[in-house]
């Protein structure tokens, strides 16, 4: 005979399934406070690796590319660096050489054939969540070759401006969360931000450069100039001197050699006076240019 249940019991019951609630709310919020943390965690480590290798670029690409496919739940991705024609690659993970070598062979620019391709066209993340279903998706040598299906593709911008792009691919069907994406873009901009920082500094070590290389051929022309004007002054001033003293001798007016002989001696202690300076120049411009961080530039390009 069916018998309902009591009182009593329901009230259990609701009192278990509140607690219940309350159990799979804090399982919720501890699994958001250890993957924030796990972001935050990764978010400092990569801004170490870039205070610390500022000049290194491809030791920060490396280290942003591993923390994000770790996040991100995935094993596969890869960095292209944009010139503004085409995207090549630059750093990569868990990826054969077969593949690498393709997209070697075949640089991709700013269209809808390639997930990559359109992030650089809409200047956006791009996400296809299967490529076998998207009509747009033009790049099947490379779909075949590792048989990847979501690819989710975000830009580094600089500025508005395209400078690479970050993409992370999955073997099979699995889209991306909105967590996971906004978390590429914040290191997809601190990937820009590297990228910009390694240009600019290329620039003033060239600058630079330029500097001491105009420098060293103004105190070459000095030089020069100074044994041009120095070998027949010294001449002048040496006839001089053995007039002055002949006519010293011969009891005449020394004042027109004395006058010539002032002059010359002014005319060259100015013209040393030019080289020195050009010489202490020279050697502080040197002196600036050791304390740049030496080959610094060399390790930047990536």
């Amino acid at each position: 005979m069916p018998q309902p249940f009591t009182a009593k019991q329901i009230e259990l019951v609701t009192t278990f399934a509140a607690q219940a609630v309350i159990a799979i709310e804090n399982t919720r919020l501890l699994n958001e406070l250890r993957e924030s943390l796990q972001q935050q965690t990764a978010t400092a480590d990569v801004l170490k690796v870039i205070s610390r290798s500022t000049f290194d670029l491809q030791v920060v690409l490396d280290t942003l590319l591993s923390s994000v496919i770790r996040l991100c739940g995935t094993e596969r991705g890869m960095i292209f660096r944009y010139d503004g024609d085409f995207c090549r690659a630059v750093a990569a993970n868990n990826l054969p050489s077969e593949f690498l070598e393709l997209w070697e062979r075949t640089p991709v620019h700013a269209s809808r054939g390639t997930t990559v391709g359109r992030a650089l066209l809409e200047c956006r993340p791009v996400q296809i969540v299967d490529v076998q279903a998207d009509p747009d998706y033009a790049f099947d040598e490379a779909q075949k070759m590792f048989a990847f299906r979501t690819v989710l593709a975000v830009p580094m911008l600089r500025e508005g401006i395209p400078k690479g792009v970050i993409a992370l691919l999955k073997t099979e069907v699995e889209p991306f969360t909105d967590k996971q994406i906004a978390l590429v873009e914040t290191f997809a901009d601190q990937a820009a931000i590297a990228i910009e920082n390694v240009r600019l500094f290329d620039e003033i070590q060239d600058k630079s450069r330029q500097l001491a290389e105009a420098s060293q051929h103004k105190s070459q022309f000095l030089a020069n100039m100074s044994h041009e004007l120095r070998t027949p002054l010294n001449a002048i001033i040496g006839v001089s001197e053995m007039l002055r003293e002949d006519a010293e001798a011969l009891k005449q007016d020394t004042e027109p050699l004395d006058r010539v002989l002032g002059a010359g001696r002014h005319l060259l202690a100015l013209i040393n006076d030019i080289l020195d300076l050009s010489k202490d120049r020279g050697r502080a411009h040197g002196a600036s240019l050791r304390d740049l961080p030496a080959g610094a530039s060399d390790r930047g390009r990536g």
